[in-house]
């Protein structure tokens, strides 16, 4: 389970992948530990953090990927449905996004 001092650092270097444009399972496998808690409050707050966080980059990031190849595209657009998924995320909607054209 994530522990009080490990949460800060998995969250930093989860931000850090994203960031820096790292979107593969290591990623993936940060977010989810970062979602194991032993108590409810702060696993919400967590969630809505990371809600926040991604929702952000997630806009800036689907306009630079704009010149990106189909496959490109779609790889990074797969990482982020995944990560949305895991965080639980039902209210961002793809309209909400910008158009890749």
């Amino acid at each position: 389970m994530a522990g009080d001092t490990e949460t800060p650092h998995q969250i930093s270097l989860f931000r850090s992948q994203i960031t820096t444009r790292r979107f593969n399972d290591e990623s993936l496998r940060i977010l989810e530990s970062l979602l194991v808690f032993r108590d409810v409050k702060s696993q919400a707050e967590t969630r809505s953090d990371l809600k926040q966080f991604l929702r952000f980059e997630s806009l800036s990031i689907f306009q630079e990927i704009k010149y990106k190849t189909v496959y490109q595209k779609l790889f990074i657009l797969q990482f982020f449905v995944r990560a949305f998924a895991l965080i639980g995320d039902t209210e961002a909607a793809p309209k909400s996004y910008p158009s890749f054209n």
